[in-house]
């Protein structure tokens, strides 16, 4: 319900706090679907990364831990290069 969420004067008028990373301040400059775009390459990026990395390199075992199918798994590995 609207009353649950009460919004005072101050919270309307004050910029929204952006967290720095992914996605960063300098996404905000961007439009919309580009700055979607880069900030899911980003996220792609690290969690194919992160998943090699914790599996030796093994790309069977990452697609398997990563809920992929391995051909879907490798198009993104490639998508990162």
């Amino acid at each position: 319900m609207p009353h649950d969420f009460p919004i005072g004067a101050s919270s309307l008028s004050a910029a929204p706090e952006v967290p720095s990373g992914a996605l960063g301040s300098e996404l905000l400059d961007l439009p919309f679907a580009e700055a979607k775009r880069r900030a899911i390459a980003a996220f792609e990026d690290a969690y194919v990364e992160g998943v090699m990395q914790r599996c030796g390199g093994n790309t069977s075992e990452a697609a398997r831990q990563a809920g992929l199918d391995r051909s879907n798994f490798r198009r993104l590995l490639r998508k990162g290069r």
